[in-house]
């Protein structure tokens, strides 16, 4: 699900990256989908109380990729990273070998804002295998953790790449997305409320150039290539004082939008978002 936007009602957009075909099943060398599709969902209204969808809207990615990992950044852009670009998920039956091979060792960006045909982007790459049993998660400075990996032994690969000694991955890794070395227009919150309720202001002082806007990110709970628990919502902005340095923002209108949790609090300028902060979203 892409970033929730009061501008737009909190329409959810949703998004599917990559997969496989069933025929892979007794097919493993069949290379995995290099598809997005995008989907967009109108909430009911008093006017049309009953939801409402648009077209579903494919785009070709950078490469291939199956079992991949995908993160929302604060400033609603979107890493996909792991995964594989042959085969399927899963081991064989006695527990042995993975499924899959050639692992998809680069990241990339994808910027729904953009016109179609240009939202996505190539990022670096890993030395890493992240294929059954990987992850990715958001961190409160920003970056994204990325670790595990199961049945990565004996991997057929078009890529040199430091392998893993056995089976298991225990390597982990820190990936930074562009905007994180944008310091010159990067805001630090200095202090902001460890508790805050649905549809109540709350203030948050800031230091930096600026902030264009603040949004709730929650923790990340990533397995098998889906976080369950992935979601950022853009907050109201109530008033920004650029010379005090104090912003007033409003929380998510209610646990529809937002269920209650802790969650990181971010500040984005322009697409360079800070460090986040912890706090409680509560009735």
């Amino acid at each position: 699900m892409l970033m929730l936007k009061p501008e737009s009602n909190y329409n959810p957009e949703i998004m599917i990256f990559g997969g496989q075909q069933v025929t892979a099943n007794a097919d493993s060398s069949l290379t995995a989908c290099s598809e997005s599709i995008r989907l967009s969902i109108r909430l009911p209204t008093p006017k049309t109380p009953s939801y409402s969808f648009g077209q579903w809207e494919t785009e070709f990615m950078g490469s291939p990729r199956l079992m991949p990992d995908t993160v929302l950044l604060p400033n609603g852009f979107v890493i996909i990273m792991n995964g594989a670009k042959q085969g399927l998920a899963g081991d064989s039956s006695s527990g042995g070998g993975g499924k899959a091979d050639n692992p998809n060792f680069f990241a990339e960006m994808y910027n729904p804002d953009a016109p179609s045909g240009q939202r996505w982007s190539t990022m670096a790459r890993s030395q890493i295998a992240r294929m059954y049993h990987s992850t990715a998660a958001l961190t409160t400075n920003g970056t994204i953790l990325v670790t595990g990996c199961d049945r990565c032994a004996n991997l057929k690969s078009d890529l040199s790449f430091s392998a893993a000694a056995v089976k298991a991955e225990y390597r982990n890794e820190i990936f930074y997305p562009p905007f994180w070395y944008d310091f010159a227009n990067k805001p630090s919150i200095v202090s902001s409320p460890q508790l805050i309720q649905y549809q109540r202001q709350f203030s948050v002082k800031f230091s930096g150039p600026g902030v264009s806007y603040a949004v709730l990110v929650a923790p990340s709970s990533t397995t098998h290539s889906f976080n369950s628990n992935q979601r950022v919502v853009k907050l109201v902005t109530s008033s920004i004082d650029q010379y005090s340095k104090t912003m007033v923002l409003v929380a998510p209108p209610t646990a529809n939008h937002a269920p209650p949790q802790m969650y990181m609090l971010f500040l984005v300028n322009g697409m360079t978002y800070s460090k986040a902060t912890w706090v409680m979203l509560l009735a």
